[in-house]
């Protein structure tokens, strides 16, 4: 197959389209056919993945890649043989987003998320206003999702008709949607080459507020942190470097442990925005719990994982939004590597100092284990980006 395919237009568009489809667009959880879509193309990025990498030197990349897929052929082996379907579907995601870092560079893929992000940004606030506004003109489709969720369907947004206070942008949920526009602010500040746009940074910021997510409102405040950090590590003198971002690291971590005392000394416990994030501490505290209940899973069987069939049947605590530690359970020791290639990609990054660094590390462990990532392709994508930035050795897809 001719490479020079992977770089038109039109593959680009329906590349694209397949991506946003399995990178949790609400209709993926009505519409059961995600499945076929993850194999057409996986069969297609194989060409690209076997003519760059076959006969070449292992490094740190093609060593997680053909990890990665060890992991999960050896569970399936080893649980029984059973979930076939669901096993072929990571190994298919595995291989898209290999592809994908393989064909297209990390810069051309931050242009096009960050794209994709203002005009989702855009249609999304316009639903949302139609929506909530009270002067809607339109009656839009409801459909019934697998989990019994319903969704009032407009295609470029989507809404929840029984909570449409909550912007979910085209993502089967608010927080989802909270999620990737913090990942396009980090691409916009942090490795976007181009100067940041303020107004893209603005109305990613009004999403985020509208999406009433309070995972997105604390993620937003390690966002600020981050800008001051890496701003201040700009400068030369380091005793005014130190002044600003010590008092930074230490007021940040008061505020974020301390958050709803803080709101209550503020009279603020009854501002209904500051009383659902107060309110969703407990469903904060399940995650926690889902954390403890993987980690009893994976001690039953530590080599190889208890499997995704005896997962699911024990799942608790929403135990799958916690992917770092579900990953643990379902595949074993094997499992740590997800978490690992995404520390290890971001710390060993030379692009910023250790300390805006380690900031992105924390701020992606927190948006990984609050959301089901490992069904997430985007976040594949953006994983094996980090561990391709520390490769030394360069390589192309040119004919």
């Amino acid at each position: 197959m001719n490479i020079s395919l992977f770089h038109s237009k039109v593959f680009i568009i329906i590349c694209l389209l397949g991506v946003i489809y399995i990178s949790g667009y609400a209709l993926s959880t009505v519409y059961q056919f995600g499945f076929y879509i993850e194999a057409a193309f996986a069969y297609l990025f194989m060409f690209p993945i076997v003519k760059v990498h076959y006969k070449k030197r292992l490094n740190i990349l093609t060593s997680a890649f053909l990890l990665l897929i060890f992991m999960v052929v050896s569970t399936f082996i080893t649980t029984g043989m059973t979930a076939f379907i669901n096993y072929l579907s990571f190994i298919f995601k595995i291989i898209i987003a290999f592809g994908i870092v393989t064909v297209y560079k990390f810069e051309d893929f931050i242009k096009v998320y960050l794209k994709v992000m203002v005009l989702v940004s855009v249609f999304s606030l316009i639903g949302y206003f139609m929506i909530n506004s009270g002067n809607m003109l339109i009656d839009f489709p409801i459909v019934e999702n697998v989990n019994s969720v319903l969704y009032g369907v407009g295609y470029l947004f989507f809404y929840i008709p029984w909570t449409p206070e909550r912007n979910c942008g085209i993502f089967w949920e608010p927080g989802l949607f909270a999620t990737f526009l913090i990942v396009a602010m980090i691409f916009e500040l942090i490795y976007n080459k181009n100067k940041p746009s303020i107004l893209r940074l603005i109305l990613f910021i009004i999403c985020i507020a509208t999406t009433n997510s309070s995972a997105g409102y604390g993620l937003l405040l390690f966002v600020f942190c981050l800008i001051v950090i890496n701003k201040a590590s700009s400068i030369r003198n380091k005793y005014l470097r130190t002044a600003l971002l010590l008092p930074t690291l230490f007021l940040s971590i008061i505020a974020i442990t301390n958050y709803s005392i803080i709101f209550e000394i503020l009279g603020l416990t009854d501002n209904p925005i500051v009383a659902k994030i107060i309110g969703e501490q407990l469903k904060e505290q399940s995650r926690v719990l889902a954390i403890n209940h993987n980690f009893s899973m994976f001690l039953t069987n530590p080599i190889f994982g208890v499997g995704i069939t005896e997962a699911f049947r024990n799942v608790k605590y929403v135990a799958d939004t916690s992917t770092s530690t579900f990953l643990l359970s379902v595949f074993g020791i094997f499992g740590i590597q997800y978490t690992f290639y995404w520390i290890v990609g971001i710390i060993k990054s030379k692009n910023n100092n250790w300390l805006v660094n380690t900031m992105v590390v924390i701020v992606f462990l927190l948006i990984i284990n609050k959301e089901p990532h490992s069904n997430i392709l985007t976040s594949w994508c953006i994983m094996f980006y980090f561990v391709k930035s520390i490769v030394k050795t360069k390589f192309s897809t040119s004919n």
